[in-house]
């Protein structure tokens, strides 16, 4: 064998325990050049998948069972991820943690596949007479870091960052509200809109080291057409009884469930809903984490160390603070006052940051300017509900809180802290105002 050839077999063993795609992502074309803290930052999808129940599983296979079932199961699985793009950073036992660094519906296309690819997996056990398997999987998109750790001796590639620590909650929660498929608002916004008419909110849930509750949302495309069309069919009752609950109003809430149940009797989510209050009204104790606030205060936490952008935040919350107020209390011609200056003030405000990161290079400007996007639309669908008055006050109060308050909050203090950090490091002072586009 020659020398070439001795190379080629050791790279191809290499990328056995290392991907390629990882290396790629590092700016790394041979694999000798690896050095331990290697690292770049990228915006991508991070899917977490696990097989419910596997080590009872294990323990009724035996170990050889076990291993032979699992990378049967894995072939499949991960077949599908490469064939939509996307590649496997690392085995956790059952686990998979998968990334797509291309476009958000490649993993959204995966994940749907793999619930087909567990389908075929369960027939087969049918016809053996073994017990049928269930997965769960969660998925959200950001900036991660990725590199690589460990020390000389034995090191790794490895995705860090909050938005791993989400799709790994993500996945957690799949067990709880008893569904396969859960994704979070950051992969809903980049998907395309073909998708969303398969897609409910369910949740909001606390997460380490957000200042504010995460949406959660159930993707449903996967099931048989007549349920996908009774779950569409009860979108609002649903969201309506989640809202309710949230604000404590149990028994406005339970009506709602019942709707859901009526449309469709197996509904997972309403069934999970229900039993929540029932446990409140039996005991007094409620089991949610995403408990709604109407009296905001500014926290020295939020600020970015950009006094002009800061100044813009602590505005945009004082005046979404008071929004909730006239719409919990007073008329409609004291909020429309308000959302006008709200629209004004937001286009203002975004023109301003784009322009700080644009001066400055910020990678992740389109990114950026998308999720500007996203909050604008939000914003402008929330307007048209407040003006239908179509939903009773509460409601309405549940989604500013949802689609204004969490948003601002959340993206502030994680998204635009990230290109504040960025241009403080690049050298900007704080008592320079760019020009306004």
């Amino acid at each position: 064998m020659s020398d070439s050839e001795l190379y080629q077999n050791l790279v191809k063993s290499f990328s056995r325990f290392v991907p390629q795609d990882f290396l790629e992502l590092l700016n790394i074309s041979d694999f000798s050049n690896i050095e331990l803290g290697n690292q770049t930052e990228k915006k991508l999808t991070i899917m977490f998948s696990d097989i419910r129940g596997f080590t009872t599983l294990s323990e009724e296979l035996g170990p050889k069972e076990t291993f032979d079932f699992l990378n049967r199961y894995l072939d499949g699985m991960v077949t599908v991820i490469r064939s939509n793009d996307g590649f496997v950073d690392k085995y956790i036992g059952d686990a998979i943690l998968a990334l797509f660094p291309g476009d958000t519906n490649d993993a959204l296309r995966a994940s749907l596949a793999m619930l087909e690819e567990l389908k075929k997996i369960n027939q087969k056990k049918l016809t053996k007479k073994q017990k049928t398997i269930e997965i769960g999987i969660g998925l959200n998109t950001g900036i991660v870091i990725l590199g690589t750790l460990g020390n000389q001796q034995r090191m790794e590639t490895t995705v860090i960052g909050d938005a791993v620590n989400l799709a790994s909650r993500l996945e957690t929660l799949c067990k709880t509200y008893k569904v396969p498929l859960l994704i979070s608002e950051h992969t809903l916004h980049d998907l395309d809109a073909s998708f969303r008419s398969g897609i409910r909110f369910i949740d909001r849930t606390r997460v380490k080291g957000k200042f504010r509750p995460e949406s959660v949302y159930e993707v449903f495309l996967h099931q048989a057409p007549e349920i996908i069309q009774a779950k569409q069919n009860s979108l609002e009752s649903l969201e309506k009884g989640v809202a309710y609950y949230h604000l404590k109003a149990i028994k406005e809430a339970i009506p709602f469930f019942k709707i859901c149940l009526s449309i469709y009797p197996d509904d997972e989510i309403a069934l999970y809903y229900l039993n929540r209050c029932q446990s409140w009204l039996e005991s007094g104790h409620f089991e949610g984490t995403g408990e709604l606030e109407f009296n905001f205060q500014w926290k020295k936490e939020y600020n970015l160390g950009i006094p002009m952008i800061d100044q813009q935040h602590q505005q945009l919350l004082n005046q979404i603070s008071k929004l909730l107020y006239t719409v919990h209390h007073e008329g409609k011609t004291n909020w429309e006052e308000i959302l006008h200056f709200l629209e004004e003030y937001v286009h203002l405000h975004f023109q301003t940051e784009e322009a700080l990161m644009e001066k400055y290079n910020y990678p992740f400007l389109n990114e950026h300017r998308y999720e500007h996007h996203c909050f604008t639309e939000n914003y402008l669908n929330l307007r048209r509900e407040l003006y239908s008055e179509r939903h009773d006050r509460l409601y309405l109060l549940f989604k500013i809180d949802l689609f204004l308050v969490d948003w601002l909050i959340n993206h502030t203090t994680k998204n635009d802290r990230h290109w504040a950090q960025f241009i403080l490091q690049k050298g900007y002072a704080p008592t320079h105002i760019p020009d306004q586009a």
